[in-house]
């Protein structure tokens, strides 16, 4: 190779290194798909769900109606819906308030026929409900499938992302409330008559940092089996004030009634007070962080049939 031809291929990869390096030096390019005004919404919280057409749904933690909640709304669920140019374009499907809930922070789950579920913390019910945003020709109805009635009885605050099963029936957890004061896991069951019966398969104890756990705000996943999995925010040990946490399952037995295991007890060294829902990887390994990536903790090799 002669000299010119070494120059031109020296200042050709000179060139593509100093374009490389500016495309390296501006990092991820973001795009602004909606912005909110306050009566379309105003401070989503919670994650978005895509449809099989490409809209997106989710809600807003405030916004909507000005005068169901004090000033400030008490949240919406929208749609979000891609056109050809790129841009999008939003639609309220439903403004809350408190007497059909408010304060929605959960994503939104999906039914077979498209319908949409989630949780409010307030509202709904005396603590918090469980709600449908059904389809309903070319416009959505929205309906309150169950009301937490009080602390004490089936517990109070669902904080969780909800699961539905292959079956349709729905779980979730409370983070107060129920016999011992600390939360409930919680099922609703489809009758088929559009109401839904609640059973609590489990009632976390009492106390200031009970061993068996307390207050779970995380959503659950489920393995072939039926096992449901999940963590909770305090008990477990004394190592933290109100103890640091805890990942456990729940186990079928045949007879309605379900059978609990303490996986992991946090300690503060590995981390506290888990949040976020648990996710599993290809090996059976349940991986998680704490306060939305960050401690970021691994349970290896609990089952290897999630």
């Amino acid at each position: 190779m002669n000299t010119s031809l070494r120059l031109i291929h020296a200042l050709l990869f000179l060139t593509f290194l100093g374009l490389a390096s500016e495309a390296l030096a501006a990092g991820p390019t973001e795009k602004i798909l909606y912005s909110f005004s306050g009566p379309d919404g105003s401070t989503p919280e919670a994650g978005m769900s895509f449809d099989s057409a490409g809209n997106l749904y989710g809600t807003t933690y405030w916004g909507g109606n000005p005068k169901a909640c004090f000033s400030g709304g008490c949240g919406t669920i929208f749609a979000l819906s891609p056109h050809a140019d790129g841009t999008w374009s939003e639609a309220v499907l439903h403004s809350f308030d408190v007497t059909h809930g408010a304060y929605p922070d959960q994503n939104l789950i999906f039914d077979s026929a498209g319908n949409l579920y989630a949780v409010t913390d307030v509202g709904g019910g005396e603590v918090g409900g469980v709600f449908e945003l059904m389809r309903a020709g070319s416009g959505w109805h929205y309906k309150v499938i169950h009301r937490f009635r009080d602390s004490k009885h089936d517990g109070g605050s669902p904080r969780s992302i909800l699961l539905r099963d292959p079956h349709g029936n729905l779980f979730g957890t409370t983070a107060g409330g129920g016999t011992g004061g600390n939360g409930t896991v919680y099922e609703l069951s489809p009758d088929g008559g559009g109401s839904w019966k609640e059973s609590i398969l489990l009632n976390f104890g009492g106390g200031y940092a009970p061993p068996g756990g307390a207050e779970p705000q995380a959503g659950f996943i489920q393995d072939a089996d039926g096992n449901l999995y999940g963590t909770t925010s305090f008990g477990g040990n004394s190592a933290c004030p109100q103890g640091c946490g805890t990942v456990f399952e729940l186990s079928p037995n045949g007879d309605g009634t379900w059978m609990k295991r303490i996986l992991h007890k946090f300690d503060g060294t590995d981390g506290n007070m888990p949040v976020a829902d648990l996710v599993a990887d290809a090996a059976g390994n349940l991986v998680r962080d704490r306060h939305r990536r960050r401690n970021v903790w691994v349970l290896r090799g609990l089952r290897n049939d999630l």
